[in-house]
């Protein structure tokens, strides 16, 4: 019975710690890796398709009442699909083999009024995709630059396969709608 009770209170203050929540919608952060991805398949002068294959919310600012930055941290690999396939991602199979493509990818997204309005995305190649140094590994591609000049989130149109948006404790509209209350 002790023991239960100092469960119970250790459960509460972990409940309570005081680290703030920032309550947006978990689909922006679905379009903001989404918009991510298709950046980096828009840049990359690899023939073949990328694909998420691990991510997650690194952060989310909060700029302002209707504006916030999230970053997230990804993984991508090549897929079987080319580019000129014109083929939905989430329908492309992730190559296997000693050579497959993989990057590290971290990508900032500026967020207002619910809509992507800035993004910028870098990227690093995974040193575990072979043992030596490859012709392919030197095409790989010089990745991603940051372009900071416009709205991207019409650049991607694929659904993300392993997208962990965290748990919020209510949504940014019924934040908005208990501020104006």
């Amino acid at each position: 019975m002790k023991t239960l009770i100092i469960f119970a209170l250790v459960m509460s203050v972990w409940s309570c710690s005081g680290l703030p929540v920032y309550d947006y919608e978990p689909s922006i952060t679905e379009e903001a890796l989404r918009a991510s991805i298709g950046r980096v398949n828009s840049r990359s002068r690899w023939p073949a398709l990328f694909g998420v294959v691990r991510s997650y919310v690194r952060g989310v600012d909060l700029l302002d009442n209707n504006d916030y930055s999230i970053v997230l941290d990804f993984i991508v690999r090549e897929t079987t699909c080319t580019k000129d396939s014109e083929k939905d991602l989430s329908l492309c199979d992730f190559r296997v083999g000693r050579y497959v493509q993989t990057a590290s990818c971290r990508s900032t997204v500026r967020v207002s009024e619910e809509q992507i309005q800035n993004l910028a995305v870098y990227c690093s190649q995974d040193g575990s995709s072979s043992e030596s140094s490859s012709s392919e590994e030197m095409m790989f591609m010089e990745m991603i630059a940051p372009d900071r000049r416009g709205d991207s989130r019409n650049e991607a149109k694929l659904a993300p396969e392993a997208f962990s948006a965290g748990r919020r404790r209510q949504s940014y509209k019924a934040q908005r709608q208990s501020r104006v209350n």
